[in-house]
């Protein structure tokens, strides 16, 4: 009966991974992510080098928390591999330069984050890094 069940759960497991494309990454739900289901996705901003895109900051919010949520999530050859991967957020105007509210930045297989921050009626900036590519978007989901 055991193995029975052991069996069914792993058929079922490669079922479900069996029409994915080689090279992707299961589906990974908010709340895998920013570790709460109230957390929707509202941006998702490439970050490009060389015309090739290496990697995405994906930003959430939650309006139970009133938190945005970001991670920066390795694309193509940066995803599954461990290299340099970072992640920042903080409100709109609060802090110049390279201080972030909430900042990870570390060697990921998959994705840095998540980083969190509370502005209700504020903007908010995000920074997100792959290897040495970076991008910071600017005074985005204001409110």
């Amino acid at each position: 009966m055991r193995f029975r069940r052991t069996f069914g759960v792993v058929a079922g497991a490669l079922v479900a991974f069996a029409g994915m494309p080689l090279g992707a990454a299961p589906a990974q739900a908010a709340s895998n992510l920013c570790k709460d289901a109230s957390y929707a996705r509202v941006g998702v901003y490439k970050i490009m080098y060389g015309g090739k895109h290496r990697g995405s900051i994906e930003v959430y919010y939650s309006s139970r928390t009133q938190k945005n949520c970001a991670v920066a999530v390795g694309v193509g050859d940066f995803y599954g591999r461990s290299n340099y991967k970072g992640v920042g957020i903080r409100v709109s105007g609060t802090t110049k330069g390279d201080n972030w509210a909430e900042l990870d930045q570390a060697m990921y297989k998959y994705y840095a984050g998540p980083v969190f921050v509370k502005a209700p009626g504020k903007c908010i900036d995000v920074y997100g890094v792959m290897a040495t590519v970076t991008r910071t978007v600017t005074h985005k989901h204001c409110g």
